[in-house]
């Protein structure tokens, strides 16, 4: 019998006649590149084997999870804090005794009248940013911050050419993010959205906890965009410290008196200090993931599927007449001012059925995490049917979600249709959209989806051709 721990023969002597190989053998070097993936190719096959298990999920109540911490002001359970949000790991027993008080805040944007004030001051950013979307001139440097992120191209005074995905979300972004955190914020970190774009995009690498030497671009994008992100905060936190402090010279007086921050972020403010947390563990970038994740994408689908429609673009503008109106600018001899918008957020929620209904379908069709029609229930499911929720154009879900849960669901759907319909309403009521190459037809593009749950985004860019509407009362 073989004696299992005898040395076997070693592989260096080749049999007699073969000496020459095993010189030669043993003459060869062993290269770096086979060192290297000695040496790194367990580390290469874990990681790889990570980025192939992204949107499998890492726990079993992350099905759960899934369809509730992305909806904006919902609460956001701690593994998520942790791993996606950058919070660190010592706050954790912080957050589980301010947890009940901080998603207590919530109330102060989703409960009225504080539902209403904030929707209130981002329509009248909506009137005043909708007329000057689009600047009609060759210079970048006099361009708008979104048509920097749209990467704009002059055509001539009368048109330009765009990205309407990133045109949108930005429009959107420079209305809620000055809404709740306050104009001085994009001002001072004018940044931030973008980077909060590149985070989320990289959301399933850092859900997966993927470390920032990771080499794979993606992550070390996501952990790039995170740790800016935080540093714009971190900001407004110091600001917000001493201004309750009253510390001489403390406060940077170009941040102005902070008046126009919002009551949500100054509730969070209190109980962050109350329970002694330290800057760089205020996880207000949350509030910030909120405001621009559904609020940003579902009007940008939607006006997708308003424009993809035939005949449905015209049908929405008569609708929306009496409450998204375009008027006269005024004017002296050759020189006048941009057209006005006024927009009345009650008519287009209550008297507006077909904007409302293209919003709910719009919604079905991009949204995973919101059950208000399920597949079954339905006929073409796949297909979009602006008239679908005609008869009942109202926000409800059918989430197994029980009382105050899902009331707080539906509370934040309310929201995002409110801003979603002011948006599009204005947009579609002030200019005109062709796609970029000319004679092509309207088609929505391919939706990517992010993860198991959430919202869709579209699957490439989407480049349209912009020209201000003609009015009547126009030369």
């Amino acid at each position: 019998m073989d004696d299992f721990y005898k040395l076997a023969p070693s592989t260096d002597k080749l049999p007699q006649g073969l000496g020459f190989l095993s010189k030669t053998w043993n003459s060869i070097p062993t290269p770096p590149l086979i060192l290297a993936t000695l040496l790194l190719g367990p580390l290469l096959i874990f990681l790889t084997a990570q980025l192939l298990l992204i949107g499998v999920p890492v726990h079993a109540e992350e099905e759960k999870e899934k369809h509730s911490w992305m909806v904006p002001f919902q609460p956001v359970p701690w593994r998520v804090l942790e791993s996606f949000f950058g919070v660190p790991k010592r706050s954790e027993l912080k957050y589980k005794k301010a947890s009940e008080e901080l998603n207590a805040c919530n109330r102060f944007i989703l409960d009225e009248p504080y539902m209403t004030n904030t929707s209130q001051v981002s329509l009248k950013h909506l009137e005043r940013n909708i007329p000057q979307m689009i600047s009609f001139i060759s210079t970048p440097i006099d361009l708008q911050p979104w048509e920097h992120h749209a990467e704009a191209h002059f055509i001539s005074p009368l048109e330009t050419e765009l990205n309407l995905q990133s045109l949108i979300r930005s429009m959107m972004g420079h209305v809620l993010v000055p809404a709740v955190f306050g104009y001085s914020l994009l001002e001072k970190h004018p940044s931030i959205l973008q980077d909060m774009y590149d985070m989320d995009l990289g959301r399933n690498y850092l859900l997966r906890n993927l470390p920032p030497w990771t080499p794979w671009p993606g992550v070390v994008k996501a952990h790039i965009a995170r740790s800016k992100v935080w540093t714009s905060l971190d900001d407004v936190q110091r600001i917000l410290d001493a201004s309750v402090n009253s510390m001489s010279g403390g406060a940077d007086s170009t941040w102005g008196d902070l008046e126009d921050v919002s009551l949500l972020v100054r509730k969070r403010h209190e109980v962050y200090r109350e329970h002694k947390f330290e800057i760089k563990e205020r996880a207000d970038i949350t509030i910030l993931h909120s405001l621009i994740t559904h609020p940003t994408l579902l009007p940008l689908w939607q006006i997708l599927h308003i424009l993809s429609t035939p005949n449905l673009l015209a049908l929405i503008r008569a609708e929306i007449t009496s409450y998204a109106t375009v008027s006269k600018p005024f004017s002296i001899g050759a020189i006048s001012e941009a057209p006005k918008l006024a927009l009345s957020l009650e008519g287009l929620v209550t008297k507006c059925p077909l904007l409302k209904s293209t919003f709910l379908e719009t919604l079905r069709l991009v949204d995973r995490g919101w059950d208000g029609a399920g597949a079954g229930e339905i006929a073409f499911p796949e297909a979009f049917d602006p008239e679908r929720f005609l008869l009942s154009a109202e926000m409800k879900s059918t989430s197994s979600e029980e009382g105050k849960e899902k009331e707080s669901l539906n509370k934040s759907y309310t929201f995002i249709q409110q801003a979603t319909l002011s948006l599009v309403a204005g947009i579609l009521a002030f200019w005109e959209f062709e796609p970029a190459e000319r004679g092509a037809v309207w088609n929505a593009p391919e939706k990517l989806w992010m993860s198991a749950g959430g919202l869709a985004v579209p699957a490439g860019d989407v480049r349209v051709r912009v020209k201000r509407r003609m009015f009547e009362w126009m030369d």
